[in-house]
């Protein structure tokens, strides 16, 4: 008769307090990896974003500038220079009201038509403007049109992030010699670290 020999049996050990905290903090790590992984490509994608924007701002008001100042000249260009801020443009384009030439601003009404309406005497000012933004300074490039009584009747934020008036480059700079002009358009770093955008650009005013 043969003796019968128990079946060897499973352990049935407990995973320990040990295995548990080692698994928990491999865990932690691998999650804490992926978050900032994903933390750090958000913040790439929003640096890239807002520099694009920054040069599609500095591109626009590039062009936008250049064309006005083509349709003026220099005897109806006064730039404002005041120490350590940036400089104030103000000036006329070239018009025709009721058939006649004149001097002055498009004003865009839209109870006119057409919308965009030619007012004699009035002007194009072009100014930086600061505003604290969540503690901190933000100056923009700002377009009015003022009547012949010089009070604002339309103002139009162009672009924002310029430097201060105490930079090198400045934001925002005019150098007139008689019909040419030298504009130095100047913008910050969008991130730390980041260079700034800078456009110097002439144009040639009517004679």
């Amino acid at each position: 008769m043969k003796s019968l020999t128990p079946a060897p049996q499973r352990s049935r050990r407990g995973v320990s307090l040990l295995e548990v905290l080692v698994a928990a903090s491999s865990f932690a790590v691998v999650a804490w990896a992926l978050v900032m992984g994903a933390t750090t490509m958000r913040g790439s994608h929003t640096a890239v974003m807002r520099g694009a924007s920054r040069n599609r701002e500095l591109r626009a008001s590039v062009q936008q500038l250049e064309r006005e100042l083509r349709a003026s000249r220099d005897d109806v260009i006064t730039i404002t220079k005041v120490p350590n801020t940036n400089d104030q443009l103000d000036f006329q384009v070239s018009l025709e009201v009721a058939g006649a030439p004149t001097w002055g601003a498009e004003f865009l009404d839209p109870n006119q038509t057409p919308p965009l309406q030619p007012m004699a005497g009035w002007s194009v000012r072009y100014s930086v403007q600061e505003a604290v933004v969540g503690g901190s300074i933000r100056r923009s490039l700002v377009r009015q049109i003022l009547d012949v009584a010089d009070v604002v009747q339309d103002e139009t934020t162009v672009a924002t992030g310029l430097r201060a008036g105490t930079d090198d480059p400045r934001g925002f700079e005019i150098v007139q010699n008689g019909d040419l002009l030298i504009v130095t358009l100047s913008f910050e770093g969008w991130t730390t670290g980041a260079g700034q955008r800078t456009a110097e650009f002439h144009v040639s005013t009517r004679n």
